[in-house]
């Protein structure tokens, strides 16, 4: 879960993470980024412009994201996919081992060439990222269940590359699951208990442990997925407020027939500017089936305590933002989605509102059923770090071979507008194999 701010690469090698997988969306946090020169440890390091709300892409020169060349990319994807496709033969894991444990995971291998012009770090390349995840869920008693969740990623990608503000895949990069938040941990993203009461068609949850908060707010059947869906963070996740992962909080769901009301506490290890602070977040959601379909409608709001730098970074000061959220069903012919939303520019923020949106096209038009195919636009309202505007379109095409690997083919077009600075556009394709198991 990350921000479309950048944070000062050599003031934290740690970076707060990213969201989650499947359908679990989220908005990635808006921080922004000290002066390279005002720095103390920028010595060695080189910025990473992620556009992550409030993830540090920290990388020191030489050792992450490191530039490929076509021949080792295209040698690497090609070994990887017939890997993958081998570990999805039908059969080979099951989900559910016993009936109180089951074991899921995601592996899949990105690859993604951009060629890009404009500002001075625009630069023609290609990079990979390999991600493993795998979640384990026990549960011993009917409404009880205790829960962790591993993960392990090569590479940053071409978000350690640092040519745009956004970044161009939404997941979880190295530097996302290494030292997470600043604490001396690694690779272990969630774990905790759930504990769960029904009456009739209503529930009510309490989780507590280190969670991830995109698991809770911020959802998005349409768009929120970056092992599915769209590549580029600013469809994965609404885009804005910081929501962080992979630490320690509460969390109280409690759901009333088509209504659902959400409220979290977290307690972040560290932020761009070294500090420790309080996130809370708070989201009512309706489910809803008309003449069209299905569909749902997300309000939250969420903010922080006094631990983030102002403008001229002499005082601490919160954040507080909000967004909507909005998807609709159009029969099983195609699906929509629509997100806005903004956030206080008391503290350095890249961008300070959103409005992005876009379609979804299943595949039974054309006889491929699990088939997807989707388009969506976004424009970024630039806060006060010297961000003006952003554009940024995307197209995918989803293939699923088998019942458990996809691959997926994707084009993004991105254009960073600056204050006194020269403008950056640029055309990035990816290629995308999963293997859900």
């Amino acid at each position: 879960m990350r921000p479309l701010f950048e944070a000062n690469a050599g003031c934290l090698e740690a970076g707060l993470k990213m969201p989650g997988w499947e359908t679990r969306p989220a908005a990635r946090r808006w921080f922004a980024p000290f002066p390279q020169a005002e720095c103390p440890h920028a010595a060695g390091f080189s910025t990473a412009q992620t556009g992550s709300q409030d993830r540090l892409k920290t990388t020191k020169t030489g050792k992450r994201g490191m530039t490929q060349s076509g021949w080792t990319v295209g040698t690497r994807i090609g070994f990887t996919l017939l890997a993958l496709q081998i570990l999805s033969k039908p059969g080979l894991y099951a989900g559910e081992i016993a009936d109180w444990l089951s074991v899921n995971g995601v592996a899949a291998v990105i690859g993604m060439a951009q060629q890009a012009a404009g500002a001075p770090e625009a630069d023609d390349t290609s990079r990979l990222v390999m991600p493993l995840q795998v979640e384990f869920d026990i549960h011993p008693l009917p409404r009880h269940e205790w829960f962790a969740k591993l993960a392990y990623t090569q590479g940053d990608g071409l978000t350690g590359n640092g040519t745009f503000v956004l970044a161009p895949w939404g997941g979880d990069h190295e530097s996302d699951v290494r030292h997470i938040n600043g604490r001396n941990r690694s690779y272990l993203l969630t774990a905790g208990c759930r504990f769960t009461h029904e009456w009739g068609e209503n529930s009510a949850s309490l989780t507590l442990g280190i969670i991830d908060s995109t698991d809770f707010l911020d959802g998005n059947e349409l768009a929120g997925d970056e092992y599915a869906r769209f590549f580029n963070e600013v469809f994965v996740f609404s885009g804005s407020h910081g929501l962080p992962s992979y630490d320690y909080g509460a969390a109280a769901e409690g759901r009333f027939g088509a209504w659902t009301f959400t409220g979290l506490l977290m307690d972040v290890g560290e932020n761009e500017a070294g500090n420790s602070y309080l996130f809370w977040g708070a989201q009512v959601a309706r489910a809803h089936e008309n003449a069209l379909g299905k569909g749902n409608l997300r309000i939250f709001l969420v903010g922080t305590d006094a631990k983030f730098p102002d403008v001229s970074e002499t005082r601490l000061k919160c954040r507080v933002g909000g967004a909507v959220s909005a998807t609709q069903q159009w029969g099983e012919q195609m699906g929509g989605f629509l997100r806005m939303g903004c956030q206080a520019r008391s503290s350095r923020v890249n961008y300070q509102s959103f409005y992005s949106g876009g379609l979804n096209f299943p595949g039974a038009t054309w006889g491929r059923k699990a088939d997807t195919v989707g388009v969506a636009c976004a424009y970024l309202h630039g806060g006060n770090t010297g961000v003006d505007h952003t554009h940024a379109v995307e197209a995918y095409y989803r293939c699923v071979i088998t019942p458990g690997f996809a691959l997926t083919g994707d084009i993004q077009y991105l254009y960073d507008a600056r204050e006194n600075a020269p403008r950056t556009r640029g055309v990035i394709g990816g290629i995308r194999a999963v293997v859900e198991f």
